[in-house]
């Protein structure tokens, strides 16, 4: 990584983010191929994946902001030529993430359940719900280690092992899930199956590539001083990573009292959103080992960040644009109720029009995090979240319906756009900030 400071900005960038962008593009890929599944099954068993979501992708977050700790904690010990700690770094942090998931799922599994029993949903969305989880459960030590273990394989240097390993996954569940669900007659249950099936050979290959690499060894490497370095990092970055998570499941919980057809397009239409989001979400994660090295270099830091603003405005409006005029044709593919496809369009036609500003928050983001700035970064996600997103979603869901839950969406994903475009400026100097501005 000692090449990050010099040469043009966008391709180093690019270098840096093809092969996250694989690799997630792979994640949510895999998502819609079991909301096919479920949408051949029913209406119900799509909204039951619509109401699980922010779960899922809560899991995930966890997962990615404790692997985005450990990239960062393992460079570092080896930029300073320390690899026996690098190595006990990464090998605490993954024991210690399949602990903490195995934890979590007993937690989940119990409480969930008394949750679920108190929930007023009907009963085939109940049904959904329950199946889905008694299954589930079981596989979240392996979603969140190997998560944590690819984070190592980025520490390393080795990205594109990591995409090749969610290539893996990918093809074994995109493989499983219609055999389980639709040929052996599973349902969401063979739909879950393959996720956990497919999340455990993730893992398998992630612990073999570590273990090419001398950087895994087993339960025997774990040291209680080694979990220090990813902890002190692991706190902001994983609450960055929840916030959001977080209030789109209270933003669901508003969608739900709207009925199954709507809880199913939104479910629908968050999974079409987060896949035009990878480029976005892999250039983020190029730029905080770029802005960290180039700190002090006032003039690439401004160039950098004028660039992943330029690219969040032309691809998050020319992604809008296309799915504006086609957004019922792509969203067919995965279901064939007409009702959902009128609502899930309208949500990507009103809440689309804010993907560039959703950029300029994520961007943001991770360029203060990298500027040691990190609870600057949290406000931001918590504000578009929990200050703007969900009482917006109340307000003008309860006004307007579920157009005015879409209007929210947009609305606070624009005014904290502009409000990261101002925090990153004043961060980079009044200089800075008018070049900038001048140049955009």
């Amino acid at each position: 990584m000692s090449n990050l400071r010099t040469g043009p900005p966008g391709p180093v960038l690019w270098r840096l983010a093809w092969p996250t962008a694989l690799g997630i593009g792979l994640v949510y890929a895999v998502d819609l191929v079991d909301l096919r599944a479920a949408g051949q099954l029913g209406v119900a068993d799509v909204a039951a994946l619509g109401l699980l979501g922010p779960l899922l992708i809560g899991a995930t977050a966890l997962a990615s902001g404790l692997g985005n700790a450990v990239t960062v904690a393992t460079a570092a010990a080896l930029g300073e030529d320390r690899r026996d700690e690098a190595r006990s770094i990464l090998s605490t942090a993954v024991v210690g993430a399949g602990v903490l998931a195995a934890v979590l799922a007993l937690v989940g599994w119990t409480v969930g359940a008394q949750v679920l029993a108190r929930a007023e949903l009907e009963p085939a969305l109940h049904s959904g719900v329950e199946t889905w989880l008694a299954v589930w459960w079981w596989g979240l030590p392996a979603l969140v280690t190997a998560l944590v273990g690819a984070g190592g394989l980025r520490g390393v240097g080795d990205t594109r092992s990591a995409a090749v390993v969610l290539l893996v996954v990918a093809v074994v569940n995109g493989v499983l899930t219609p055999v389980l669900a639709l040929g052996l007659d599973l349902g969401l249950a063979g739909v879950a199956l393959s996720t956990v099936l497919a999340r455990s050979a993730g893992l398998l290959g992630t612990l073999a590539r570590l273990r090419s690499h001398g950087m895994w060894v087993g339960p025997r490497g774990w040291r209680s001083s080694a979990l220090r370095p990813t902890a002190l990092l692991a706190g902001p970055m994983v609450a960055t990573k929840l916030a959001w998570p977080v209030a789109l499941g209270l933003v669901t919980g508003l969608v739900a009292k709207h009925g199954t057809t709507v809880v199913a397009a939104f479910a629908l239409a968050t999974r079409v959103e987060a896949l035009v989001m990878v480029p976005i979400a892999a250039v983020s994660s190029a730029l905080g080992p770029m802005v960290a090295q180039s700190r002090g270099d006032r003039e690439r830091l401004t160039a950098l960040w004028r660039l992943a603003r330029r690219f969040a405005l032309v691809w998050g409006g020319t992604m809008w644009l296309l799915l504006a005029i086609a957004s019922s044709t792509v969203l067919s593919l995965w279901s064939g109720d007409p009702r959902v496809v009128h609502w899930a369009s309208l949500q990507l036609l009103v809440g689309g029009a804010g993907w560039w500003a959703h950029g300029w928050v994520s961007h943001g983001g991770a360029t203060l995090a990298a500027l040691g700035h990190p609870q600057a970064a949290t406000t931001l996600v918590a504000l578009r979240g929990f200050g703007l997103a969900v009482p917006l979603a109340w307000l003008l869901g309860a006004g307007f319906g579920p157009g005015g839950l879409y209007a929210a969406l947009g609305i606070a994903s624009v005014t904290v756009g502009l409000a990261a475009r101002r925090a990153v400026g004043s961060r980079l100097g009044a200089t800075s900030t008018a070049a900038a501005d001048g140049k955009a």
